[in-house]
């Protein structure tokens, strides 16, 4: 009899064992079954501009005393793009003030120590952010011009005005960039 309670025992023993395996492996097998993976993306900001005007007939203008040219240029920031300074550099021929002239509209700052480039401060927005450029949109031939002085106007020498845009983006993060200057002389070296 003490053997057979011995067996049994044995046969329990073994049954309890046999049981917390397998509960052990199924709760494992479970365990293992499930996945989750989670995956970084990194993608990098952008900055897109366009520089336009509506144009008369062309960009060759025909100057007369008084004449009131529209030059309606504007810089966009494309929506979506980031937080930036926009710039702007003004190119005149040496005798474009001979002939025209024009004011930049206010919000324009000029940079320091550069001279024909201004900016501003952009934010990023879901939406196209656009800039004039020339105040009221008009360029004025001045009224003192003679046919004397319009005569001697060749192709070699007419006045000329370029508007260039440039962007860079502004972020306090950003190593070197903390003040237009820096973020133009980044501009600057790469143009």
């Amino acid at each position: 009899m003490k053997k057979i309670k011995r067996i049994r025992s044995l046969i329990i023993l073994f049954g309890i064992i046999m049981l917390l395996i397998t509960s052990v492996s199924g709760t494992i097998a479970w365990l293992k079954s499930e996945s989750n993976t989670l995956f970084d993306i990194f993608t990098y900001g952008d900055i897109n501009i366009e520089i336009t005007e509506t144009k008369e007939d062309s960009n060759n203008y025909e100057l007369y005393p008084g004449k009131e040219i529209k030059k309606d240029t504007v810089i966009t920031v494309n929506a979506l793009s980031e937080n930036c300074y926009i710039f702007i550099k003004i190119d005149e021929t040496a005798n474009l003030g001979d002939y025209i002239t024009y004011s930049l509209v206010e919000t324009w700052k000029q940079l320091e120590e550069v001279d024909n480039v201004y900016y501003q401060e952009v934010s990023k927005s879901d939406r196209d952010q656009t800039f004039s450029i020339i105040k009221d949109n008009i360029l004025k031939v001045k009224s003192d011009l003679t046919k004397v002085s319009l005569n001697a106007l060749t192709e070699n020498n007419y006045p000329k005005l370029t508007i260039t845009g440039y962007a860079i983006q502004r972020n306090s993060n950003l190593e070197g960039i903390n003040t237009p200057s820096d973020a133009w002389s980044i501009v600057a070296k790469e143009n």
